[in-house]
């Protein structure tokens, strides 16, 4: 049974965080509301004492799956160079996670985080070989950091696991359009024959599992190219298939393109140069693409109907459903030459 964390979501003044903060971290600054799905966040700007992410949990998450996001980053900051993740900023008591209550005695779980400068992929129009190779990469590079990592809350139930997926066969219903209905259904059910078979042959680790183009930092390098140099917002962090980190990446980074396989091929290129792909893993990745953006347009009709005035949770909606009216015209074997890496 999926939690519908939305129906927990906190709803906290400024002036109440910014007192918990100052009480709890002896941080003060000006507090600015950032966007969430279930979360209630905030960037706090402590002018000559840097920034910071105030991120209050929806009552529906459970507190393990928080201190699994701790966990991993810090080993990210101990071990990943490629980029830059979050550092968790400990409590006057030396507490990763805290707890705040609001006017009713509701507590919610509380973290502070540093924040990380850059532009957002999704502002930049300019994506060449090299710097979608370079993301890849740095995603590769990631995966090979928490592949030995292992937490009680890794193998939690998870809608965006594709090892789950088999809620979308009764969730289509959500979908009004007949048309749009029958894509995802009929790109499921392909999915189901092509990748069940492999299951058992797919690696599976610990993966960040959201590396959209809201979630990816990037900063130009000396020669004016954009490269990652960050990543955000590792809420959907799970243990499932690996290879489901670079599915995600390009789902996601396809959007909009002219030539959706193209751009996965440079993000694939780069990942495998970082953590190389097995060939049952390749055979995986075009369905694993096709299948996240199955999740996201359905998961944004549930939304409409759970969290109609949300609209963050369905930032992608229309480019999803554009894009897997193409996906599902392109022959799947054709599909995996081009992703082979050479």
């Amino acid at each position: 049974m999926f939690l519908d964390k939305s129906k927990g979501r906190p709803t906290f003044s400024q002036e109440d965080v910014l007192e918990f903060v100052r009480r709890r971290y002896g941080l003060t600054g000006t507090l600015n509301p950032l966007p969430a799905f279930t979360d209630q966040n905030f960037l706090l700007d402590g002018g000559g004492a840097g920034r910071y992410v105030v991120k209050i949990a929806s009552r529906a998450e459970d507190q393990a799956a928080l201190d699994l996001q701790n966990t991993a980053l810090e080993i990210l900051a101990l071990d990943w160079s490629a980029a830059s993740s979050p550092r968790v900023v400990k409590s006057h008591g030396g507490k990763s996670i805290c707890t705040i209550s609001d006017s009713d005695g509701r507590t919610y779980a509380a973290r502070v985080l540093t924040y990380l400068t850059g532009t957002l992929k999704a502002a930049v129009s300019q994506r060449t070989d090299s710097t979608l190779e370079q993301i890849g990469q740095a995603l590769g590079e990631l995966d090979l950091c928490l592949m030995e990592f292992e937490h009680p809350a890794m193998d939690r139930e998870h809608r965006w696991d594709p090892r789950q997926a088999q809620w979308l066969t009764g969730a289509t219903q959500h979908i009004p359009d007949h048309g749009q209905r029958g894509i995802v259904e009929r790109l499921v059910r392909q999915y189901d024959r092509l990748v069940g078979p492999l299951a058992d042959q797919l690696p599976q680790s610990v993966i960040h599992n959201d590396a959209n183009e809201e979630n990816l930092l990037l900063e130009r390098d000396e020669d004016g190219d954009w490269r990652m140099t960050g990543l955000l917002d590792f809420g959907d962090m799970l243990r499932t298939y690996t290879v489901n980190e670079l599915a995600v990446a390009c789902a996601y980074a396809i959007l909009g393109r002219d030539d959706p396989l193209a751009v996965a091929a440079s993000i694939t290129a780069g990942y495998h140069r970082a953590r190389p792909l097995s060939g049952t893993e390749i055979k995986a990745l075009f369905p694993l693409i096709c299948l996240r953006l199955c999740v996201s347009v359905t998961r944004s009709a549930m939304a409409a109907k759970e969290d109609p005035h949300n609209e963050h949770r369905r930032i992608s909606e229309r480019a999803a459903w554009e894009m897997l009216a193409r996906l599902e015209a392109i022959d799947w074997r054709a599909a995996e030459n081009r992703l082979k890496p050479v």
